[in-house]
């Protein structure tokens, strides 16, 4: 296997871990930043996959479509790294940490229920 495809294995593995960031119930996030969370994996995770593709010679084009599509893919790599640097600059990317004890507090009171003081 050549590097290019180990490469794109380890894009794909570690947007694959990094797709369940914004799940955490541990950290506090935006909504913005699991947002871009969720759509840097996804994207990523195409991006890898269809570079791997590419890489183990699935699918071949011609040569000034071949150009284009790897300037496609760098852009595709760019965006991705335009979002990460999103979340590291704003903070985002480790979260605000929540205390171990601090559970959600509930919003009101169930249906026939009867709190004694």
């Amino acid at each position: 296997m050549n590097a290019p495809a180990i490469d794109s294995i380890v894009q794909i593995v570690g947007f694959s871990i990094l797709i369940f960031a914004p799940f955490s119930k541990r950290r506090l996030r935006a909504r913005w930043a699991s947002t871009v969370f969720i759509l840097g994996s996804v994207i990523g995770i195409a991006r890898g996959s269809i570079s791997l593709a590419w890489d183990l010679g699935w699918f071949k084009l011609s040569d000034a479509s071949s150009r284009l599509f790897e300037d496609y893919l760098s852009m595709i790599g760019g965006l991705l790294l335009g979002f990460l640097f999103s979340l590291i600059f704003s903070g985002q990317l480790s979260g605000k940490k929540l205390p171990p004890n601090k559970a959600p507090e509930p919003t009101g009171t169930a249906l026939g229920s009867s709190t004694i003081l």
